[in-house]
């Protein structure tokens, strides 16, 4: 177990076995009647009194978050989608002077061979558009302002020309099983090419994630609890193993970030009651498009003060099967749908029936499995 403790991801565990797979620790857990447990750098996190209020604002531990990053690698690729998660990470480097290496996204750009980009559709089946109304604009800002950091636009578009997937790929359908799971973060730009034939240290840094907060209830004294975890929700599974992967907000390196954002959000819900969405009653009859508005605006107003709300965003898929936004494959490779389909069947089976998620009326993917809980106050 002590070689996974310091594996970026967290690890599974059943019993006394530990997986970094998430289905297979999935597998062994039902077929063994057994709980199982996700632990993200325990080591690290549960050493810490969480009701501490760490010092400083958030702005000044992102700054420094990113130049330690900065000051340990020779080439830094910040991973950029145009949400508020990348968006301030790629912010917490420019606005403080800190060096920018290169700025990546990915898209599958084949997409708009099949259907326009579409300013005024909010759905999770318009996510690419995100591209031409909340990435490229950034972009345009950076070539003007930033000349010195490489810009790279992937398409992986042609990953979906195979007519079948092979093992070595559906071995890769981990936390998340979408048809772009196993390819989204394979390609590596010609910038980073030449910095590693150069001999540098390449960073790949990942805007993962949002701290998940929660309220519960004390059973002996029925006080009310303010906690805090993290959630195995984030989709690195194409990721090449040997790259170096530095989780901006989530670092066993740097861990009063999460902690600060916990308080933040605890501060902002006693001024703000309305914006909690996880204890409200009045929320009962809220649908989830209403209750995920409230979602970002929390996180926003909180973790992400720089980010302009207004910035183009539509809905967020609601599971790990993700098909929405990706229903124009159909068109592109039928063949390659057929073979995504048969390979899910292969895993979501009854093997992971305990651990489907059903909340919307339909099998949305792999439920989420949260870490330890952190008391924050």
């Amino acid at each position: 177990m002590i070689q996974h403790i310091n594996y970026p991801y967290g690890y599974y565990q059943v019993g006394a076995d530990v997986y970094l797979n998430k289905l297979e620790a999935i597998y062994n857990a039902q077929t063994r009647h057994q709980p199982i447990t996700w632990h993200f750098h325990d080591d690290v996190f549960a050493k810490i009194d969480w009701t501490i209020r760490p010092s400083g604002t958030l702005r000044d531990l992102y700054r420094d978050r990113a130049q330690q990053i900065r000051d340990n690698y020779d080439y830094v690729v910040v991973h950029f989608s145009g949400g508020m998660d990348s968006w301030t990470v790629l912010h917490s480097f420019l606005a403080n002077g800190i060096h920018l290496d290169e700025v990546r996204t990915r898209w599958p750009f084949a997409e708009r061979k099949y259907r326009p980009a579409d300013p005024l559709n909010l759905n999770a089946d318009n996510l690419t558009s995100e591209f031409e109304y909340a990435v490229l604009p950034v972009l345009e800002d950076i070539k003007k302002t930033h000349p010195k950091t490489n810009i790279s636009i992937l398409d992986y578009s042609d990953s979906f020309n195979i007519d079948a997937l092979s093992e070595k790929d559906i071995a890769k359908m981990n936390k998340y099983q979408h048809m772009s799971t196993m390819f989204k973060f394979a390609k590596q730009s010609d910038n980073e090419t030449l910095a590693e034939s150069r001999g540098e240290t390449v960073a790949h840094v990942i805007g993962i994630e949002k701290i998940n907060c929660y309220k519960t209830t004390d059973a002996v004294t029925g006080k009310s609890k303010f906690n805090a975890c993290f959630r195995d929700m984030f989709n690195l599974d194409s990721m090449p193993e040997h790259k170096q992967v530095e989780l901006f907000y989530w670092s066993r390196d740097f861990p009063t970030i999460p902690i600060l954002q916990a308080h933040c959000i605890k501060d902002l819900v006693k001024l703000r009651p309305d914006l909690e969405v996880w204890d409200n009653p009045g929320l009962s009859n809220v649908s989830h498009i209403e209750k995920y508005n409230k979602f970002r605006m929390l996180y926003q107003m909180a973790c992400y003060p720089d980010y302009d709300l207004g910035t183009f965003q539509v809905q967020k898929q609601a599971g790990t099967i993700i098909t929405e936004n990706e229903s124009w494959i159909q068109q592109y490779n039928p063949r390659f749908v057929e073979s995504w389909n048969w390979a899910l069947k292969q895993y979501i089976t009854e093997k992971t029936s305990s651990f489907l998620d059903k909340r919307l009326g339909k099998i949305g993917g792999l439920t989420f499995i949260p870490s330890q809980y952190y008391l924050v106050e």
